[in-house]
């Protein structure tokens, strides 16, 4: 941590996996700095030259040319597509709250027609989106195409968790919802079945 920062929620300082290779031997290297910088995180590429890149959307874009085999971007078609998408989601975090679902309607519209932002493929588009929902806390009140997309992006980013619920959770549930008459009933069905049934035979006369 930055000395601006004096502690971290428990969440951020080990949300990591552990590396593969040694850090001297990796291609790439990042280090993390929390530290307070505004509303917009930064990338410093070089330290000698102070070279920043500001907001996440163009980081993306940074990252998009660093590695092109992950995310197709500047060499594709959509490139000018991504771009607005990107726009359109930076200014998410800078608009005023009754301005976001304006701009969240197009997005929606768009998801219609396609299954990630702009085609079929997932990029960086949805990660700057998903990335926007979670930290306004937008992801509880989504168009229904905007729901379906972030809990496919969910799913793909972070295996589906917390979606998950045990056999014996559900059905506890589920018993929990019945009425008290049909719960009785039941109860009684099984007292009736686990009971031992009497002994009927009477003992012979002399």
């Amino acid at each position: 941590c930055h000395s601006c920062v004096s502690s971290l929620p428990g969440h951020l300082s080990s949300f990591l996996p552990p590396p593969a290779v040694e850090r001297g031997a990796a291609d790439l290297k990042l280090t993390l700095i929390w530290k307070e910088v505004g509303r917009d995180c930064e990338l410093m590429v070089n330290p000698i030259s102070q070279t920043v890149i500001k907001g996440e959307g163009n980081i993306l874009r940074y990252f998009a040319r660093l590695f092109p085999g992950c995310f197709e971007y500047e060499g594709s078609r959509a490139a000018n597509a991504v771009d607005n998408m990107l726009d359109s989601v930076a200014s998410l975090g800078w608009g005023a709250p009754k301005d976001r679902q304006p701009i969240l309607r197009p997005l929606a519209v768009n998801l219609g027609k396609s299954e990630f932002l702009c085609g079929e493929s997932f990029g960086i588009a949805d990660l700057a989106l998903f990335s926007a929902l979670k930290q306004l806390g937008l992801d509880k009140e989504l168009q229904p195409e905007l729901r379906k997309w972030y809990t496919q992006v969910s799913n793909k980013l972070m295996g589906g968790k917390g979606r998950r619920k045990s056999r014996a959770s559900s059905s506890r549930k589920s018993s929990s919802r019945r009425r008290p008459s049909e719960r009785k009933n039941s109860e009684r069905r099984t007292d009736k079945e686990n009971t031992t049934p009497a002994n009927n035979n009477k003992k012979g006369g002399k």
